[in-house]
């Protein structure tokens, strides 16, 4: 396979998701010591690195004072505002 080389082609904004998601809200919201269940499927093994994906995302567009910690347990995942 060959690919053809090219100049001068801009390079377009990256497109984020706007921050006035639910897990943005919800993160933004707490108060240290309060926290939250995001409810993951019992077979959902993949979800739950999706979700700690989408935290550590979240978590970029907060002010780096907060800090949060999660565990797993029964329901889901709970997050919890530690800072």
């Amino acid at each position: 396979m060959e690919y053809k080389i090219e100049s001068n082609i801009p390079i377009p904004p990256i497109q984020r998701k706007p921050k006035n998601s639910a897990l943005f809200n919800a993160l933004s919201s707490l108060k240290v010591g309060q926290s939250f269940v995001i409810p993951i499927p019992e077979d959902g093994t993949t979800e739950v690195h999706k979700v700690r994906n989408k935290l550590n995302y979240t978590k970029l567009h907060l002010p780096k004072s907060f800090s949060f910690t999660t565990r797993e347990i029964d329901l889901g995942i709970r997050v919890w505002r530690t800072q």
